[in-house]
């Protein structure tokens, strides 16, 4: 399987939609189809179940996706050290996220630091939610991009806030509570709750269903835990539960499900964080990009 191949694959394993996986891929929709079914041909395993309403993984395919995005981080990091054996760098930043972090907004503030410091060589580092503190403390990452609910953090960490989102319930578009536009955390006393592992992020995660259920008085009937959002939102769709996530988590979400607020929810921020006595003199360069392209409020 090549590399194309690998990349059709992930593409379409969030997308869950052959057309706008294709145009996401920027080629005709039956040259997508084409590389899919030979992929699965070659390694003699269906990846997809197709329909004519809806596409989602098989079990194998579930499997399989964490490998693909492993080898396609690998093959990635690879290639940038390969091209910085070729090229001078006037210096080197790395910057941690977690996979519901970036969107389009990070990704501008990566294109134009790149346009204004083309001397830098910057690397993307996907991490777990409860690495990043201890990886910046340590200087393993210079920065981290994350979404969260805390307000105090120690005092050799610089935070800087981005945007905030409200925190939303994503549930099937068949669902009851599907049709309201705003949900009361009673709401869900009876629901059943697809939760992710206890390091994937902070909004979803099985510790904070518990205390978000708690609050509202009640103990949650969870169905599922998954390791990445996006298998979070395909059992979803697949109308196995709902989640509570950020609404961030919408550039995420397959077809069929719908994401509503939480009435009187504390929302998350999106932070920026980095330790002050950081000596890496292409950070404060990042600093600068990132607090020019946000002006929280």
């Amino acid at each position: 399987m090549n590399i194309q191949s690998m990349e059709y694959i992930l593409a379409l394993s969030k997308i869950l939609n052959f057309t706008k996986a294709a145009s996401a891929m920027q080629t005709t929709q039956p040259a997508f189809s084409r590389i899919i079914s030979s992929a699965e041909e070659e390694i003699g395993i269906v990846l997809f179940e197709r329909s004519r309403r809806h596409v989602v993984l098989t079990p194998a395919g579930e499997a399989m996706i964490p490998q693909i995005e492993r080898s396609l981080r690998n093959y990635n990091e690879g290639l940038r050290l390969a091209k910085g054996a070729a090229t001078t760098y006037a210096g080197k930043l790395k910057i941690g996220y977690i996979p519901d972090t970036i969107n389009q907004d990070i990704r501008l503030i990566m294109d134009r630091f790149t346009i204004n410091n083309p001397s830098i060589a910057t690397t993307l580092l996907e991490t777990h939610y409860y690495e990043l503190q201890s990886q910046v403390m340590n200087e393993e990452l210079d920065m981290v991009i994350y979404t969260s609910m805390q307000t105090n953090f120690p005092a050799e960490l610089e935070h800087y806030p981005l945007f905030e989102t409200p925190l939303c319930v994503i549930v099937h578009d068949t669902h009851p509570l599907a049709k309201k536009t705003l949900i009361e955390p009673a709401d869900l006393r009876d629901e059943a709750f697809v939760v992710l592992e206890h390091d994937a992020t902070m909004s979803g995660s099985w510790g904070f269903v518990q205390r978000f259920t708690a609050d509202a008085g009640f103990t949650p009937w969870i169905v599922c835990q998954t390791s990445m959002l996006s298998s979070a939102l395909l059992q979803v769709s697949c109308n196995k539960g709902l989640c509570i996530a950020s609404q961030f988590a919408g550039h995420l979400a397959p077809e069929g499900v719908k994401i509503i607020p939480i009435a009187d929810c504390e929302g998350c921020v999106r932070y920026a964080l980095w330790r002050k006595d950081n000596k890496n003199p292409a950070l404060q360069s990042f600093v600068d990009c990132v607090k020019n392209s946000f002006e929280f409020s």
